[in-house]
């Protein structure tokens, strides 16, 4: 357990009464040491306070839910090709599943991927990169992997009709936490995939929270987002993945 400023400052003052001697003039000696060491390790600690970087405890929010990986081995290849297209090598579980909702959440999952991709650096069109950006969110704090989920679910309009973000105001966020490394990435404020995988960084490094940046309001429907949110922590985004596989 890593101790406060304030428990050692305890720790020390009780040192120095228990080795205090008792007769006048030395105890007002001691007495004298102890306010002035007292006092020095006050100045310390606000300097310590102004030095350190503020972070946040993690997490605000409940997280989101390790979800169920493609069970198709194949399944990657098939979405980078919808998304470039192109028609499939050959006709995949993803490429053949009837229900709507299923297919909406299949979808999903991999926009999910694709934000990873981005947060780390990876090609979101290519399917090595969602396989690699697969196995990171499952490493990602659970406040990251709620946001993750809930703003891949909002672009898909799983809950509801397709939704946005103010992608210009996401990035001004992050410069207001000084991630400023962050906000110069290639596409961010401008494009959907690299801004939401900014914040994905940003949620990771801990330097704000889930909560903070839906108080910003920087989604196109926040009543909307909220319902995205809770779907995904009473694990609806889960169960859905799991029926979906189940029909493979």
């Amino acid at each position: 357990m890593k101790a406060s400023w304030t428990d050692f400052v305890v720790q020390v003052s009780g040192v120095l009464r228990l080795q205090a001697p008792q007769n006048g003039n030395s105890a007002c000696s001691a007495q004298k040491a102890r306010k002035d060491l007292l006092l020095s390790l006050a100045a310390a600690a606000v300097v310590s306070r102004r030095t350190e970087p503020v972070r946040h405890s993690e997490p605000d929010l409940a997280g989101g839910d390790d979800l169920p990986r493609p069970a198709d081995p194949h399944e990657w290849e098939s979405f980078v090709c919808r998304q470039k297209g192109q028609a499939s090598p050959r006709q995949r579980h993803y490429d053949t599943v009837a229900n709507p909702k299923l297919f909406a959440a299949a979808t999903a999952r991999m926009v999910a991927y694709q934000i990873v991709a981005c947060a780390g650096g990876l090609d979101p069109l290519e399917p090595a990169a969602l396989r690699e950006a697969c196995a990171r969110l499952d490493r990602m704090l659970r406040s990251t992997r709620l946001f993750v989920q809930a703003a891949a679910l909002f672009l898909c309009g799983v809950c509801h009709t397709t939704g946005g973000f103010d992608l210009p105001k996401l990035r001004r966020f992050l410069g207001t936490r000084s991630l400023w490394e962050l906000t110069e990435r290639p596409g961010v404020g401008g494009q959907a995939l690299p801004t939401l995988g900014a914040v994905a960084s940003g949620l990771e490094s801990q330097r704000f929270t889930l909560k903070d940046l839906v108080a910003t309001r920087p989604m196109s429907d926040m009543d909307h987002f909220r319902e995205t949110v809770e779907y995904v922590k009473a694990s609806g985004f889960r169960e859905d993945l799991e029926e979906y596989e189940d029909r493979g």
